[in-house]
């Protein structure tokens, strides 16, 4: 799941980053929460990092990180990630109920 520290294992994840720079972008996740793999995995498999929370996103950038990680995470991956999942999933009908209620 995550890389060890080391040259070798940098470069294949920086590559990662740079290929979805645009997705991350849009999801307003700051790049100290993907600087290295072991806090994306961190953030993924908790749902937050350090004091940032899913649920500090908008609906747009819940929505675009929910499209980035269905498009990159092997099904695997997707098990290991099932807390931010749900979170983002929750946060998602909590906001619509709350539309809805207006």
């Amino acid at each position: 799941m995550g890389f060890r520290q080391n040259n070798k294992s940098k470069k294949p994840w920086d590559e990662w980053v740079q290929r979805n720079q645009d997705a991350l972008n849009r999801t307003g996740i700051a790049s100290i929460h993907y600087g290295t793999q072991d806090d994306w995995w961190q953030f993924l498999q908790d749902g937050f990092l350090w004091d940032w929370e899913v649920q500090s996103l908008g609906v747009e950038q819940l929505h675009a990180l929910q499209n980035l990680l269905n498009r990159e995470l092997s099904e695997e991956e997707r098990v290991s990630a099932r807390d931010v999942f749900q979170e983002i999933e929750g946060e998602l009908a909590r906001r619509e109920a709350q539309s809805d209620a207006e």
